[in-house]
């Protein structure tokens, strides 16, 4: 689970000052942090993720066998912010200029209201594409897309009625095919890095899945611009991705269903040169693509490579025969005195029976904790620890930004002066009440005990 610890107030953001107040935080309340600690993901910032002089590097110094990971939500929507740079400005521009010739002007969005209407277009909003939110980049392109028709009849009536210079370029771009080529091609490339930033987000355990997630999402855009059988017999991490003699031709590569029909059909009457131009911004997108995510994921790393083995589908399948080589890789969960009872129990669950692979890991190994022997005894005590230990380990850290979505909904204009403290308060009241309703949730004599005048001290100064 994701619980909710604490904020801390900070003047120096220097990678010292960080670790002092980490430590600080928790030696307060009493957490053996050298002990307790197993791993830490965070954004890849050189402050907090440096191989020299960051967060992270002072913390494995106190902690040789720390779990060490770069947050893959915010390496994934670096990846796409990048990547999204090899396509023609304009692509992007045009998306900004709808939204800012029309979120500016109630009456603008009334008569944009009118065209979708008559083309029989739901009335959405467009979107903004925004810097900060992980998913929007996707969104915005399909809501361009799904207006698209509607845009075009709005702008040539804004063209021909209010003679505005902003209103005709907008509409020279949505006009040029080529700006649509890109979008539907967008349209279908982004879901790949959205659909593993949304795995990537979930609050169950997906440490285990990471490498396989990121090696698929690999594969998919490699198989669209790459020999076939090149890719089937080289593995994910040694793929020669930018050379040449790999390509499929340029007139193969697959850029997705609307793209192959427009291209096929010539729907769009672009001439043949532009059409080989489009195919090969789209060859750099890919490889690109390619690059960013292999700059970003250790396709090598021994440790997620093999926490696959912890999947049910794993387990049932019988796959690994020794859970050994993982435990020996994370010094910090098991220690060396219990590797021959781990790896005991390993291969005796390895010949169990009637086990259901398709339940979420949490409930399997949950199910696993309950077995017990003939005498009353759990069956698989340090397995369980070692394994629970691991779906521990953070995989991204997006609980960190709810938490920050949730302090800007708590601190608002009329609310701009709260203090830390307040906040933390506040944070830990809506945990308090989550699973419970504000009407019956239960009032032990210790909460009790905590309403008294200390409530009311005055801690601004």
């Amino acid at each position: 689970m994701d619980a909710f610890f604490g904020l801390v107030p900070i003047d120096d953001a220097t990678a010292q000052s960080l670790y002092n107040h980490v430590v600080k935080a928790m030696t307060d309340v009493g957490i053996p942090y050298k002990e307790n600690l197993i791993g830490l993901a965070a954004d890849g910032a050189n402050v907090m993720m440096g191989k020299h002089n960051s967060l992270s590097s002072r913390l494995k110094e106190d902690i040789p066998t720390l779990f060490i990971l770069k947050c893959v939500c915010h390496s994934f929507h670096l990846c796409a912010s990048y990547v999204r740079l090899t396509l023609p400005r304009s692509v992007e521009g045009l998306a900004r200029d709808v939204y800012n010739y029309l979120s500016s002007s109630p009456k603008r969005t009334s008569e944009l209201k009118e065209f979708q209407i008559f083309v029989d277009i739901k009335p959405h909003k467009l979107l903004h594409p925004s810097q900060t939110r992980w998913l929007s980049l996707h969104m915005v392109v399909s809501r361009l897309l799904e207006q698209f028709e509607a845009l075009i009849l709005y702008f040539t009536n804004a063209v021909w009625e209010d003679r505005i210079l902003a209103a005709q370029s907008i509409l020279d771009n949505l006009k040029d095919p080529r700006n649509r080529l890109y979008l539907e091609f967008l349209d279908f490339i982004l879901p790949y890095f959205n659909n593993l930033n949304k795995q990537m987000q979930a609050e169950s355990p997906q440490i285990y899945t990471l490498h396989e997630a990121v090696c698929n999402l690999c594969r998919n855009l490699m198989d669209c611009y790459m020999n076939e059988d090149y890719l089937r017999k080289t593995s994910v991490e040694n793929v020669q991705y930018q050379d040449p003699r790999h390509f499929m031709p340029l007139q193969n590569m697959y850029l997705g269903p609307k793209v192959t029909a427009s291209i096929s059909n010539n729907i769009h009457g672009l001439p043949q040169q532009a059409i080989e131009e489009f195919r090969k911004r789209c060859l750099g997108f890919f490889i690109e693509s390619v690059r960013q995510i292999c700059m970003r994921f250790d396709f090598r790393n021994p440790i997620l490579k093999r926490m696959s083995a912890i999947d049910p589908k794993s387990v049932v399948k019988r796959e690994v025969a020794s859970i050994a080589p993982l435990a020996s890789l994370l010094p910090g969960i098991v220690k060396d005195s219990e590797l021959n009872d781990l790896d005991r129990e390993w291969r005796s669950l390895r010949n169990k029976d009637n086990l259901d692979s398709n339940m979420p890991v949490e409930e399997f190994w949950n199910h696993i904790r309950k077995m017990k022997t003939g005498d009353d005894r759990y069956e698989f005590p340090v397995l369980i620890n070692f394994v629970f230990s691991i779906l521990s380990l953070p995989h991204s850290s997006a609980a960190a930004e709810r938490i920050f979505s949730a302090v800007n909904v708590m601190k608002t204009k009329q609310r701009n002066r709260l203090s830390t403290q307040t906040l933390c308060g506040l944070l830990h009241s809506k945990r308090y009440l989550k699973d419970n309703t504000c009407f019956n949730f239960p009032v032990d004599k210790l909460l009790i005990s905590k309403m008294n005048s200390s409530l009311y001290v005055d801690d601004s100064d």
